[in-house]
């Protein structure tokens, strides 16, 4: 089975990592570390984050929110969630605010 790849997955820093570095337990700090030094030399980053979160908002709003759904970006899904709700927050304030 392929799994889809975004055309700027090719340029990723962390194409030729083992996946599971990506899923590791938080207590597995050596993988951790691993996969925050691939991104944080990664010239994808911005577009793996908003993939990232796209995909954290999807699996939210179908009620199928795995929070083992990985690091990605410098983020873990806890992360990601706070992202998504600080932005909405903002939204809110800025359509309040008009």
């Amino acid at each position: 089975m392929n799994e889809y790849q975004p055309p700027w997955a090719a340029d990723a820093a962390c194409r030729h990592l083992p996946k599971e570095i990506f899923f590791a337990a938080e207590a597995d700090t050596e993988s951790r570390a691993r996969a925050a030094s691939a991104c944080e030399a990664c010239p994808v980053l911005q577009l793996c984050r908003d993939a990232a979160l796209a995909k954290t908002l999807e699996l939210a709003e179908d009620d199928d929110l795995d929070l083992d759904f990985g690091f990605w970006a410098l983020t873990t899904p806890e992360d990601r969630i706070a992202i998504i709700v600080m932005r909405r927050e903002h939204e809110l304030h800025d359509e309040a605010s008009r």
